[in-house]
């Protein structure tokens, strides 16, 4: 930022919060003249921000029309009426002993305003109670539990935030909550605050897409229950806070008998200490594999590239469907509203289909999908032939919904825990995919696999069988199983 520029602008701010301070007892309900005097010293300050943006090169939008009208260009942001109250400058300058305004809360709102850019980053709080220490890096993220005063750091104008309108949750804000964050340098920061993003995501995104698919999809495969997202945010620190996705985990009361609380009203997974380390210590052995998948961008034989490309297209897009499943998955893999059962096998199917039958053009989805399925993670003849059936009864299902049909009185039957043994095979089938590789052909070697009982142990369960064997015991299966009292055990621990 030009040295002239920041100077002008910050001198516009304070002559502003000077005005502000001079008629403090009225801010909530101005006189005319008051409004306009403040309509005025806002004017300025926004002509001094837009020169000053200029400078440093922060926030600059275009008209998209051709040829683009040059008064609809701007630069950083506007300062208005409501905005003196959201982000806490009203109220801060109202408890001045006198009118002096803070340097710090000047610096703050400049920047805001002007620039210069500073990095951005994504933040994925979890929909689980975790107790874990520390941060933990997986696959490019960073997993750790979130303490208030580290979101204080990241809230718009940190130096007048006990005067604002607090953007974090009201679960967040209690403490305890585990989050996924990453540095984000090419996040392109909001100008306008005013519209919900999470509304806006909401309005415009055609399929559910997740940045974070790839910790998210490990610590599915690691943890004994579904692990969804409660929020996701996109954060310009110290500038912008936008929750674009979900609402936030809430908070719910709690208690011994002898003492109440609020915690966060968390999902099904709530591990014990012993259990965290065993997922992480899966995440560990599984994270390599899965890194396998982005190496297409390392590579620049043309062929290559499109294949493993292609293989990381499969899995993202299927994790995507996994991940926004999942929200309507009670415990243990559960649909927690009965009406929603066709639909929950509806998107199961098609992440099995997306990720068994890469070719189009197979033909006979449902028994290719059911015998792959089969094939890749049944142990023995009488499993393969249980989840062979399992995932033809689905497909059927599927299609009789597809279809505008009324289910049959078995088929309603099979609703009832269908869906909860489909979200396990899925999820095996993920870990089985990313332990054989991109290079690993699903169709042709399953297929081959069903033909040869040495194809099947040479290609398929022998490489499989050498990793799985060096998982903690019980993250071995990903079969929906009974957790209750283990869940009420984890409880009680932590409660004594």
């Amino acid at each position: 930022m030009g040295t002239d520029a920041h100077q002008t602008l910050t001198d516009a701010i304070r002559d502003l919060a000077t005005f502000l301070w001079q008629h403090r007892t009225g801010l909530e309900d101005p006189a005319p003249e008051v409004e306009a005097g403040i309509t005025d010293r806002l004017r300025q300050v926004n002509v001094h921000a837009t020169a000053a943006a200029r400078t440093s090169g922060y926030l600059h939008r275009v008209d998209f029309d051709d040829p683009p009208d040059p008064d609809l260009e701007t630069w950083g942001r506007r300062l208005n009426h409501r905005t003196l109250h959201t982000l806490g400058i009203a109220g801060l300058v109202a408890d001045l002993p006198e009118p002096v305004i803070p340097d710090q809360v000047v610096s703050d709102l400049a920047g805001y305003l002007a620039g210069p850019p500073v990095p951005g980053e994504r933040m994925y709080v979890i929909d689980a109670d975790i107790p874990m220490t520390g941060q933990h890096g997986i696959a490019g993220w960073t997993l750790a539990r979130i303490h208030p005063g580290d979101l204080d750091a990241l809230t718009p104008l940190p130096s007048a935030r006990r005067f604002a309108e607090d953007p974090w949750d009201d679960a967040l804000r209690n403490g305890g909550c585990v989050v996924l964050r990453q540095a984000d340098p090419g996040l392109e920061p909001r100008a306008n605050t005013w519209f919900p993003a999470a509304l806006g995501t909401d309005l415009t995104e055609t399929e559910v897409t997740i940045e974070a698919w790839a910790p998210l999809l490990l610590i599915n495969l690691a943890a004994y229950d579904r692990v969804v997202v409660g929020a996701e945010y996109e954060i310009e620190p110290g500038r912008v806070v936008d929750r674009i996705r979900g609402t936030g985990l809430g908070l719910v009361d709690n208690g011994n008998g002898e003492v109440m609380w609020e915690e966060p009203a968390w999902g099904p997974y709530r591990p014990s200490p012993d259990e965290v380390g065993a997922m992480l210590q899966t995440v560990a052995v599984l994270e390599p594999y899965l890194h396998a998948f982005h190496a297409w961008t390392d590579l620049t034989a043309k062929q290559g590239r499109k294949a493993l490309e292609a293989a990381e297209g499969r899995l993202r897009r299927s994790a995507h469907r996994l991940l926004a499943l999942s929200t309507l998955l009670g415990a243990n893999g559960d649909v927690t509203r009965p009406r929603d059962r066709p639909e929950v096998i509806f998107w199961l199917i098609s992440a099995l289909e997306h990720l068994l039958v890469p070719d189009s053009s197979d033909g006979d989805y449902a028994r290719r999908v059911a015998q792959r399925t089969a094939v890749l993670i049944g142990d023995g003849a009488i499993d393969r032939v249980a989840i062979y059936h399992d995932v033809k009864t689905a497909y059927g299902i599927r299609s009789t919904v597809v279809h505008g049909s009324p289910l049959k009185e078995k088929q309603t039957e099979d609703l009832r825990d269908l869906p909860r043994r489909l979200y396990g095979y899925l999820r095996e089938v993920f870990r089985a995919l990313i332990i054989l590789g991109p290079q690993f052909q699903a169709g042709e070697e399953c297929d081959e696999a069903l033909l040869s009982q040495t194809v099947a142990q040479h290609r398929i369960h022998g490489p499989l069988q050498l990793v799985l064997a060096s998982l903690p015991e019980h993250t071995r299966s990903l079969r929906a199983q009974t957790y209750r009292a283990r869940r009420l055990g984890n409880r009680r621990r932590r409660r004594a």
